[in-house]
């Protein structure tokens, strides 16, 4: 699962970020909004042409001091959306890595 690390990050992952970091491909995602009438939405977001997309993650990995277990936890990292997108409704959007160079 992913989810928004924006609001985190002075939390649990102030530490991960910058150092453990991670990419991850993805063809595709989803955002959840909220609609004119309330209701949650699902919108699915594709690169046009269709290409596998890196988007920037962190992780940790950490012991459940509950049931001491070790655990990872993933975290894809998120930015505001462009203005395209927020007209759909997503105030936040994950990051996808673009190639350097040219």
């Amino acid at each position: 699962m992913l989810f928004d690390t924006h609001c985190q990050l002075t939390q649990f992952w102030r530490k991960q970020f910058g150092v453990f970091h991670a990419l991850m491909p993805v063809s595709s995602f989803f955002e959840n909004v909220t609609g004119p009438d309330g209701a949650n939405q699902v919108l699915h977001f594709s690169p046009q042409p269709a290409e596998t997309m890196l988007i920037a993650c962190q992780y940790s990995e950490w012991v459940d001091p509950k049931t001491k277990e070790p655990l990872v936890s993933f975290a894809a990292v998120t930015d505001d959306p462009p203005p395209e997108v927020a007209a759909a409704g997503p105030d936040r959007i994950i990051i996808p890595v673009l190639p350097s160079g040219g």
